[in-house]
């Protein structure tokens, strides 16, 4: 027996999974089926667990876990960190250089091949670094101060970053819903 999703929906919902009926299974082939939501909650470790946009994965966190199990996200997850025990976690491993003033293009590009293999439904980019171009995108802009303040953050030999920010703002700019957690943030959006 296997459980397979219901026919009852929820009013005037899009499809919301409300039930599960049994099923007869006539061949086994186990293929693991992609994510329906994929949330990045690789900031919960390094430099940026401690730091604001970790906080906020963590309230996301204690939001989803009031839901049921099969209504919450699936975690990226660093593989020097872990998220909580009661969401399904896939691990990616995030290397990064100490070249100061220099945006480290490897963790992106490890995070973006990891989601690539994981083919979610939908994925929530909580960070600049990881936002992949195209498919279904949901992204958290926690603020635009390179681009409101430029020649502090973008000017002169800085050619990398300005490299890496324009990358992020053309990713952005073709996500499906952002997200901005000030009313600051929103304005300048």
């Amino acid at each position: 027996m296997a459980l397979r999703p219901g026919d009852h929906r929820t009013p005037g919902g899009a499809g919301a999974l409300t039930a599960l009926r049994p099923v007869a299974v006539r061949w086994i082939r186990f293929r693991a089926m992609p994510p329906r939501v994929l949330l990045d909650a690789t900031p919960l470790a390094g430099p940026h667990g401690v730091r604001g946009i970790g906080t906020y994965v963590r309230g996301l966190l204690e939001g989803f876990a009031r839901l049921e199990e099969e209504r919450r996200p699936e975690l990226l997850i660093r593989t020097d960190g872990r998220g909580p025990e009661s969401f399904v976690q896939h691990p990616v491993e995030l290397r990064e250089w100490s070249v100061p003033l220099i945006p480290d293009p490897r963790p992106g590009r490890a995070g973006l091949k990891r989601i690539e293999e994981l083919r979610p439904r939908l994925f929530h980019a909580t960070q600049s670094g990881i936002i992949p171009e195209g498919g279904a995108v949901i992204a958290t802009c926690h603020d635009l101060i390179p681009l409101r303040y430029p020649a502090l953050y973008l000017s002169g030999p800085r050619i990398a970053e300005r490299r890496a920010y324009n990358h992020y703002l053309r990713c952005r700019r073709q996500a499906r819903l952002i997200i901005a957690p000030s009313v600051s943030t929103a304005s300048d959006l």
